[in-house]
């Protein structure tokens, strides 16, 4: 796809976005966008159903609620985007660069996200059930009850997601409520405590 046709499909999706009776929305599913320069873009609510944007720049790009579901993003520049409640489901992201991204509430369900740079993105609430975490700095965990994963100073445990320091302070509290066993209780504090413990080493490195 050329620049110019591109940035028709910009100028007319953010038409729809300030009044859907003007404009169109964007409607790129299985658009070949590889390598393009999408920086600061404004793509809310965007049709990128399997969208192919390797190696595509969308830093500071504006992607809340869009439907990126089976895009291939590997080695995508998505530092600082917003993606907030975006649905990445089977999503590529293989070496993608997510730095500082807002990844709140996002469903990444069985995502491809090998080796891709989560630093100080916001994970918060998202679903990463199924997703390939393999050479993150994420770390996962699953007993008998719900899956539960770290990401610095995040853990979520099923639906339950809160600071490191609340769940040392009320994870058996938090186990009741949701009526697990006392052994799921245990297996989980002691994995919460493990979490804890490796993420205090490497802050003192």
């Amino acid at each position: 796809m050329k620049q110019e046709e591109l940035n028709e499909i910009l100028a007319q999706h953010k038409l729809w976005l300030e009044d859907n009776e003007k404009g169109e929305r964007a409607y790129l599913r299985e658009a070949n966008l590889q390598g393009a320069d999408l920086q600061g873009a404004n793509l809310q609510k965007a049709d990128l159903w399997s969208i192919r944007l390797r190696e595509a720049d969308l830093r500071e790009a504006n992607l809340r609620w869009a439907d990126l579901q089976g895009a291939n993003l590997w080695e995508a520049n998505l530092r600082w985007a917003d993606l907030w409640k975006a649905n990445l489901r089977e999503a590529n992201l293989r070496w993608a660069d997510l730095q500082g991204a807002n990844l709140q509430e996002a469903n990444l369900q069985e995502a491809n996200l090998w080796k891709a740079d989560l630093q100080k993105a916001n994970l918060r609430w998202a679903d990463l059930q199924g997703a390939n975490l393999q050479r993150t700095n994420i770390y996962t965990f699953q007993a008998d009850g719900h899956f539960a994963w770290n990401h610095e100073n995040w853990i979520q445990i099923g639906c339950e997601g809160h600071t490191i320091s609340k769940w040392l302070a009320m994870y058996e509290q938090i186990g009741k409520k949701h009526d697990y066993s006392e052994e799921e209780v245990k297996w989980y504090g002691s994995w919460i405590q493990l979490v804890t413990n490796m993420r205090d080493n490497e802050n003192n490195k």
